[in-house]
This record gives structure tokens, sequence and C-alpha cells, in this order.
């Protein structure tokens, strides 16, 4: 399995990259890979993500995107 966040995926997410997977999921509702539905209830799960198997869950059927975060550290996004 793939992951989109580098490292243990049980490692507490940081508001660096819970904004990072926002901005991700925006890109995909803009693209109309999402509903407004889906898009709500995702960002719904990734304000509430405690690691990052939590925020890995939320993009494994949607197509790979590298996302920087306010750290400037890139997050891949991909399939699993």
């Amino acid at each position: 399995m793939s992951k989109q966040f580098p490292g243990d995926p049980h490692v507490r997410v940081s508001d660096s990259e819970r904004s990072a997977a926002l901005a991700a999921l925006g890109q995909y509702y803009a693209e109309g890979r999402l509903s407004m539905e889906e898009t709500d209830d995702r960002c719904t799960a990734v304000a509430g993500a405690k690691t990052r198997e939590d925020l890995n869950k939320l993009f494994t059927d949607l197509p790979q995107r590298e996302i920087a975060t306010a750290a400037g550290q890139e997050i891949t996004y991909t399939a699993t």
C-alpha cells in the first residue's frame, strides 16, 4: 500500500498537513472529481484526523497529486 504521507502512519498529523489535505480536496472538487457532499464529508474528516493514516484513507480513490505544506514539505497523494 502506498502512503500519501511519508513515514509512520500512526504519527499524529500537524495543522500544516491538515491544511494541505484540505487544499487538495478543494482542487479535486474544482476538477469535478468530488461532489459537494463528498468534499464536505472529507473536509470534516480532515478536521478530525489525528494520524497520517486517517488522512491517507481520504485519498485512496483519487489520482496522485503533490501538495506543498506551509512548512515547504511536499506531500504526494496517490491512489492505493
